[in-house]
């Protein structure tokens, strides 16, 4: 979790001292049901991308994202995750205040399981110029094996969300 910090740090540094020309950077939270094999909670989640974009006159930016997610049971069935995610992406402006993401990377669980991790988004911009306030839907999730415990048995876990979230964006437009 450290590392996550430190790393979010060093990114906005940068970020922030970059000349902005083709810099893209999103900072955000959001929440909604969380969807697991044992049954239905609720679930956090928030990070952030940084990439570079547009390409010409196509309003593609390509990312990193990095991301964490908490799950958690509503049933009692001590169902839930806790999760970090970091992976290559892409973000898409069909029409000017429409925004299109999706991202895939490696997740890494609360127990040390390394799996497999996804985000989908659309959002409105609500922003002008360079700045922009999104609001929007994304589906994120994970999917690993863990050893609960004993050596014995692999369980597998899936953890999925469709949720609302709300993020701040900087970004060059065409």
């Amino acid at each position: 979790m450290k590392k996550s910090i430190l790393i979010f740090v060093f990114l906005l540094i940068v970020s922030m001292s970059v000349s902005a020309q083709g810099v893209y950077f999103d900072i955000g939270v959001g929440g909604g049901p969380n969807f697991f094999i044992n049954g239905i909670g609720s679930a956090f989640d928030g990070g952030f991308k940084v990439g570079y974009g547009p390409f010409g006159n196509i309003p593609l930016y390509v990312i990193g994202e990095s991301n964490f997610f908490i799950g958690t049971s509503d049933g009692g069935d001590g169902g839930g995750a806790v999760g970090i995610g970091i992976g290559p992406g892409f973000i898409y402006y069909p029409i000017q205040f429409i925004q299109v993401g999706a991202a895939l990377g490696v997740s890494l669980g609360y127990w040390g399981n390394i799996g497999f991790c996804w985000n989908a988004s659309i959002a409105y911009d609500f922003g002008k110029g360079k700045h922009g306030l999104l609001i929007g839907l994304n589906f994120i999730g994970a999917r690993y094996n863990y050893i609960p415990y004993s050596w014995e048995s692999v369980i597998e876990e899936i953890n999925c969300s469709l949720g609302v979230f709300v993020k701040y964006a900087y970004k060059e437009k065409i």
